[in-house]
This record gives C-alpha cells, sequence and structure tokens, in this order.
C-alpha cells in the first residue's frame, strides 16, 4: 500500500511514480488533487486505484491528462480503479492495452475527451463498470467488445456515435443494467447498441438520442430488451428474442439541460425495473429496490421522494394522529414501523412522542398509531426539524396539534410524608395517566418519578408501589439525611424525568 500526494509524509506526488515503484497488485491511497499527467500504466503490473481514507466523502482524485493520448493505459488482469476522474485525454479517457483483461471502473468521472470515455476491446475478460459518469467525449461513451460486457449503473451523456457499445457472445453474454443514456450524437448517434448474440440489456433509459434509444440488430440472436424506456425509438432494426415492458414515452428527466437525470414522480421509467438486475443499488448510491415501497425504477438513479412538508396533524384521539402532507405532487413516501426507521414526529411537549405504525390514507395522509398516548395538557407543536417519513428529511413548516382536551395530565405532587428513613409516602393531588408500577423495576431505577431533596442533596428513588391511584410508596436508594425534606418545585409524575 502506498499514498499518493502532497502531503508530507505520502509516499509518492504522482500516480506515475507509485505504478513505478511499487509491486503488482499493490493498493494506491490517492489524495483529491490534480495530477496532470496521463497514460498511466506499468507493464506486466496491475493496481488498485482508490481514494485515501482522508478524503471528504463524495470526492475524487483528478487525473488532468491534458496534452496526453490517454489518461490511465489498463496493461493486465486485476486493475480496479475507484473514486477517480479523468479528464481531457486527446483520446480515451480510460483504455485497455493486453489481451485477457479482467478490470473494473467503480465511481468514476471520465469526461472531455477527445477519443472514447471507458473502452475496452481486443481481448475477452468481464470488465464491470459501475456507477460511472461518462460525458462530453468525442468518441463513444463506454465501449466494450467483443464480449462479455459489465455496465452497471451509469450515466453518459453527450458522446458521439453510441452511448454505451456493449461486446456480448453466447458464452460471454454481455449485460448493460440500470444505465442512462442521454443527448448521444453524430452517426448512428445510438444510446445504447449491441449487434451480438445474447446480450441484455435491463431497466435503462435512453433520452434524447439522434439515432435509436436501444437498438440490437444484425448478429444480435437470443438478446432480450427488459423494461426500458428507449425515447423516442427503442430501435429500428430490433432484433431480440425477447422485448417485455419497454418503453418509447418521454422519461421525463427531472432536468436533462442541467444533467439532472433523476426521473421524475410521473415518468414512466418509474416501478419499470425488476429485481431480476439483482442490483441493490444505484448510481447514487441509493438502495433498489426503494425502502418501504419495494419498487424498482428504470435508469441509473432510482426515484427519490423529497420529503413533502406536514400540512396539518390533527389528534383523533389519546393514541392516533391523522398527519397531512403538502400536495406537492409526488406521493409521500409512508412512514417504515420499525425500530431502524421509526418516525419521529418531534411533537414537543413535555416529551417526544414516536409513531408505532403508520397506515396509508391516501398519497398525501398517513394516520399513525403513538407509541404511547398524547398528553394534551396543553397544545403540541411540530417541530421544524422533525423527521416525518422515511426519507429522513426535514418537515418544511411548522403545525400545531390542536387542544382536543385533557387525557389524564401529568399528576402534579399534592404532599410527602417519610414513613421510615428510606421510605417516603407521595400523594397526588390527580390519578397519573398511568401505573408507575407497572413501568418500573429495581434494575431500572424510576427517573420518571419525582425526585426529592434532604439535607441539600437529590435523593434516588429505586422503586414505586402503588396504594391507590393518587398515592404511592416510594423506596429510596440512600437514607433521608433527616426526617424534614423538601419538594423542589412543581414536582410531576412522568415518565421523562420530569424534575421535582
Amino acid at each position: 500500500m502506498a499514498t499518493v500526494g502532497s502531503v508530507p509524509g505520502d509516499d509518492y506526488t504522482t500516480i506515475q511514480a507509485a505504478m513505478t515503484g511499487e509491486a503488482s497488485g499493490a493498493t494506491l491511497q490517492i489524495r483529491n488533487e490534480t495530477f496532470a499527467e496521463g497514460d498511466l500504466t506499468a507493464a506486466a503490473k496491475f493496481f488498485l486505484l482508490r481514494s485515501h481514507p482522508d478524503n471528504p466523502a463524495g470526492t475524487r482524485w483528478l487525473v488532468d491528462a491534458t496534452g496526453y493520448a490517454t489518461g490511465i493505459k489498463v496493461s493486465l488482469a486485476g486493475w480496479d480503479i475507484r473514486d477517480g476522474e479523468v479528464a481531457n485525454a486527446t483520446g480515451a479517457g480510460i483504455t485497455t492495452t493486453g489481451a485477457n483483461l479482467r478490470y473494473g471502473a467503480k465511481n468514476c468521472y471520465v469526461h472531455d475527451c477527445g477519443g472514447n470515455g471507458i473502452e475496452k476491446f481486443d481481448n475477452q475478460g468481464a470488465t464491470i463498470i459501475d456507477q460511472c459518469i461518462v460525458a462530453n467525449c468525442g468518441g463513444y461513451g463506454i465501449y466494450s467488445t467483443p464480449d462479455d460486457a459489465r455496465v452497471h449503473n451509469c450515466i453518459v451523456y453527450d458522446c458521439v456515435g453510441y452511448g454505451i457499445w456493449a461486446g456480448s457472445s453466447a458464452p460471454n453474454p454481455g449485460r448493460v443494467l440500470g444505465c442512462t443514456v442521454a443527448g448521444i450524437t453524430g452517426a448512428p448517434g445510438h444510446g445504447i447498441y449491441s449487434g451480438l448474440t445474447n446480450i441484455l440489456i435491463r431497466d435503462c433509459i435512453a433520452y434524447a438520442c439522434a439515432g435509436d434509444g436501444i437498438n440490437v440488430q444484425n448478429g444480435g440472436v437470443g438478446g432480450n430488451v427488459y423494461g426500458s424506456v428507449g425515447h423516442a425509438n427503442l430501435g429500428t432494426n430490433i432484433n431480440v428474442a425477447t422485448q417485455t415492458g419497454c418503453s418509447v414515452a418521454d422519461p421525463l428527466l427531472t432536468n436533462p439541460a442541467a444533467l439532472d437525470f433523476n426521473i421524475g414522480a410521473a415518468s414512466p421509467a418509474r416501478r419499470l425495473g425488476s429485481v431480476a438486475t439483482g442490483l441493490t443499488y444505484d448510481q447514487a448510491g441509493n438502495a433498489r429496490p426503494t425502502p418501504v415501497t419495494g419498487d424498482y425504477d428504470a435508469g441509473a438513479l432510482q426515484f427519490v421522494q423529497t420529503d413533502s412538508g406536514i400540512d396539518s396533524i390533527t389528534v383523533e384521539d389519546a393514541e392516533t394522529v391523522l398527519v397531512e402532507f403538502v400536495d406537492d405532487g409526488a406521493p409521500t413516501v409512508p412512514v417504515q414501523a420499525s425500530a431502524e426507521n421509526v418516525a419521529n414526529l418531534g411533537l414537543t411537549g413535555d416529551y417526544d412522542i414516536d409513531v408505532a405504525t403508520s397506515t396509508r390514507v391516501s398519497d398525501f395522509s398517513y394516520r399513525m398509531t403513538l407509541s404511547r398516548p398524547t398528553v394534551l395538557a396543553e397544545a403540541l407543536t411540530l417541530d421544524t426539524s422533525a423527521v416525518a417519513t422515511a426519507g429522513g428529511g426535514h418537515c418544511d413548516t411548522p403545525g400545531t396539534l390542536g387542544f382536543v382536551g385533557v387525557q389524564y395530565p401529568n399528576a402534579l405532587l399534592h404532599y410527602a410524608v417519610a414513613r421510615s428513613s428510606r421510605r417516603v409516602e407521595v400523594h397526588l393531588d390527580t390519578a397519573p395517566w398511568y401505573s408507575p408500577v407497572a413501568r418500573g423495576s429495581a434494575t431500572n431505577p424510576l427517573r420518571w418519578v419525582v425526585r426529592l431533596k434532604g439535607g441539600g442533596a437529590e435523593i434516588a428513588i429505586e422503586s414505586v408501589q402503588r396504594i391507590s391511584a393518587t398515592v404511592y410508596e416510594l423506596q429510596l436508594a440512600d437514607d433521608l439525611s433527616s426526617t424534614l425534606f423538601e419538594v423542589v418545585g412543581d414536582a410531576v409524575l412522568t415518565d421523562d424525568g420530569g424534575t421535582a
């Protein structure tokens, strides 16, 4: 393992120097800096190019190959390139130079190169290209031939000739899964193309291309296209064994002119995908399928519900509230009722209340059963940062719970009597809304019961015994320092640690 960068203590200052100096198979941890070099390779060696662990999340190291024919030359089986950016080569951004190669590129951004963005040619071997973005190249976006293309979760736009040219054969079929291609110009201008046997294209989007969106022709016998949007043409010469669940409609990308290739709420690509791809994430790292809804969408990016602001909350009874979300045209993701993902509505009064279950009433309305009854001695307000959906976002606007009547308010302490040095009898002015004895145990000190103060020191309560609805005997953890003691403040009997 070696580090590459300009920070004192790094092993190398250039990537090429690291390739020359390190043994084959080494991991090169590269800082998110710009490296003005190109034609990076080392004969008879392979390397794992990785982001340095100190790099901020979401950043990439950059090879600025201005003046060089290529950015990175893969020369031996085993290469794996991750979290890198390659730009400005006169030819290909990432290319192969040998036979029987197997290499991978993941979360890489290749752009503004004169030739193909990422290419694998004249060899056989699985090249897994995953979560990559290829843009503004003078040649094909991704070119993988003659067979065994593996292109997953990639975005390709503004390239020339072909967006993705996928190689395939009977023994080594190619796979193009969950990709989005847009704005391919030149001749023939196809978004996704293969003319070879047994190609599989599934859950893809090809948008606004000069030629066909998806084209499988000539020798593409046994090919299959599933659940894809080939706007505006799946292919004039399409020749596949199976073409199922496809569309030629506009995929309704959010803003492709601004390079936003997310799909909208009404996109025909929504729910067009399938578990059959085996993909568990998209180009941005979002889960496939979408949590809670279980949707598989076509394209490189799953539809992600932006959390709708809460419009209103109505208390129906002590344990149920009806939450109305703002009608923003996109159905709200239902709240998942699980220990791992519980929605906290941030209802502030004496305490927060968690949601135990949530039932969809409409696209913008959910009935939520609370984990414990509401205590409405006062109006409860909605925290503006409260999580209101499974997406984990915040509420855009605050809401207020209307007063609907007191449901057993917290009981104030009326008076207390010391029965011994460790026993105190407390008398409440009203019955609490639950019985403390049902909630407490010797191993779980009752922090939520009135706290006593004697001789200037706070006295912990070890256990509680219910005498009646308004009378409780407290067993103290320590002896009272005197038979005289005072209650500090307005004592309350609650489960949120209310002060006495």
